[in-house]
């Protein structure tokens, strides 16, 4: 039996093709949001699902590949455009989605428009929620069990999987060893994750059930500013939840949860996220502190794609005006 293939376009509608009856689907560009492999071993293009239609009724999610083994990078447009700054997004050093945005610009893979769309952060129209006082961190036991997805990091059960394989952009055991000079290894990066976990992840699941961590620990040329390099940082989504809802998830967890850095992040047009990190007092396990080193950056809006120009801070109206209203992780 044949596979049913998509070929996403910039163009209104596409049509499957296979031996079922042509269906129509809406594909925008904008609905891509970056590769992935497949159960199959495919490697297929991933969809924000608020984009993705049949019919004109919202379908969950669809992932396609044009030939199964193999991807067709000319029938997935402006795809690169897109990973290349969402995967940056997080830390304080945030300036690797500018030189992308640059380089593609150069290159006529986006238009003037796009590229000053993407890279602009609009003005707020007023001071923003500041930071409060430092919450009190929990107390921690360093995680001493052999190393294994299964391995447990926390007395309320979350395991190493729920933290670096189980998320959106999933990490490997053996790739925990290409991880942030600052920590010594694989170890000393489980313990940091253990530590966000406990303090951080934990009591937003709390509040917020349908909280997804879309990656924490980032390794070799991923780990872009830091911290998600060393394990004391992740990036959240939350399913079912508007993108201008996010300004006030954001102030609760500023309100109630320990953390070294909060920013409430977002591509222009595109997408929105929380990114966080957590830092255990002295660093018993490597890493940075972002309170220490840069404390004017600990809590901020920013334009993923703005070369690490913080807008200092949780804004509401900067969301508003960055981002259209509609759910950003079905």
């Amino acid at each position: 039996m044949a596979t049913p293939t998509i070929n996403p376009s910039t163009s209104a509608s596409n049509t499957a093709t296979g031996p079922f009856p042509p269906v129509p689907h809406t594909h925008p560009f904008t609905a891509i949001t970056g590769l992935r492999f497949g159960t199959n071993g495919r490697v297929e293009p991933v969809y924000d699902a608020v984009n993705v239609y049949a019919n004109g009724v919202l379908i969950a999610l669809y992932n396609a590949a044009s030939t199964g083994g193999a991807s067709s990078p000319p029938s997935v447009p402006f795809v690169t455009v897109t990973s290349a700054v969402q995967n940056v997004e997080g830390d304080d050093n945030n300036t690797l989605g500018k030189e992308q945005a640059d380089r593609f610009l150069a290159e006529g893979r986006i238009t003037a428009a796009e590229y000053k769309q993407l890279t602009t952060t609009p003005e707020p129209k007023g001071p923003g929620v500041k930071a409060s006082p430092p919450k009190k961190s929990q107390d921690f036991s360093a995680v001493t069990a052999g190393i294994s997805m299964e391995m447990v990091l926390t007395p309320k059960g979350t395991t190493l999987a729920q933290m670096i394989k189980n998320v959106t952009f999933p990490r490997t055991i053996p790739q925990l060893a290409e991880c942030h000079p600052s920590v010594a290894g694989p170890t000393a990066v489980i313990n940091n994750l253990a530590a966000l976990a406990q303090n951080c992840i934990e009591p937003i699941k709390a509040k917020y059930p349908n909280t997804l961590v879309t990656n924490s620990y980032r390794h070799g040329s991923t780990i872009g500013g830091g911290q998600h390099g060393t394990g004391q940082a992740c990036d959240l989504q939350f399913r079912g939840v508007p993108a201008h809802n996010y300004f006030e998830i954001a102030k609760w967890i500023e309100q109630n949860i320990p953390y070294d850095q909060l920013l409430l992040e977002y591509l222009p047009s595109k997408t929105v996220w929380v990114h966080m990190s957590f830092a255990l007092p002295n660093l018993p396990y490597g890493g940075l502190c972002i309170r220490k080193s840069k404390p004017g950056n600990i809590l901020a809006t920013l334009n993923g794609a703005s070369g690490g120009k913080f807008q200092p801070n949780l804004h509401a109206d900067i969301i508003q005006a960055a981002v259209p209203n509609r759910i950003v992780a079905a």
